[in-house]
């Protein structure tokens, strides 16, 4: 990636986080929850997984995933926790770009990618849902979700500037800013029909905006 890219932006602000973001993010989305549950898979991609929040429930309904992320630090976090719950068996992690992921095409029953692309600029996340999409199998689904305008309108301390909010988050060194871009369940939903991608549903709940793909 260019030095001014924006994603570096995001590894950046991650590579600092890592540690904080795996102490104090724990807790799951019911609705990834709810979803995940209803079936079982072969094999399962986390695309963005942060430090393996997900990985437990991901283990009980798969054999094999691999989780992805574009900080090293976050990565470093997930392969630790896959080892200390026996899991590291399973598991394979690789430090990547979702926009670009270093993957063939249709090799998971399931890809997920939970509160990742409100990360990139509008103009760079249509990249990430045709790889998301791209490595799904064919009759396979994908499980995007962004945070709702509402929900991050409640934060106080932020800064917005048209689309893009920055939300602060408190670390040992003092204050960082996080990106996020602001979407409407409209709007997300654009972003499948401009991408061809047939078959979809995207619901608000809980915060966020969740977008459910079957792959045909």
């Amino acid at each position: 990636m260019h030095v001014l890219d924006p994603r570096n932006r995001v590894m950046e602000t991650f590579e600092v986080l890592a540690g904080e973001y795996a102490r104090l993010r724990r807790s799951l989305f019911p609705e990834v929850e709810r979803l995940v549950l209803r079936g079982r898979f072969s094999s399962m991609c986390d695309a963005g997984s942060g430090p393996g929040a997900y990985l437990g429930l991901f283990a009980s309904r798969s054999s094999a995933m691999v989780l992805l992320d574009l900080s090293k630090r976050m990565i470093d976090a997930a392969w630790d926790k896959a080892l200390k719950e026996g899991m590291g068996w399973r598991v394979h992690c690789l430090v990547c770009d979702v926009t670009h992921l270093p993957l063939r095409g249709e090799l998971f029953d399931l890809t997920t990618s939970i509160a990742v692309v409100h990360h990139l600029p509008k103009d760079l996340s249509h990249l990430a849902v045709r790889e998301i999409v791209r490595v799904t199998s064919k009759g396979g689904n994908a499980l995007l979700s962004v945070w709702s305008p509402e929900a991050m309108d409640k934060v106080e301390g932020k800064a917005a500037s048209g689309d893009m909010s920055l939300i602060w988050w408190r670390t040992p060194q003092g204050f960082m800013a996080r990106d996020y871009w602001r979407w409407k369940p409209r709007e997300f939903g654009d972003l499948f029909k401009l991408c061809d991608i047939p078959y979809f549903d995207v619901f608000a709940s809980g915060g966020n905006i969740f977008a459910f793909v079957l792959k045909i």
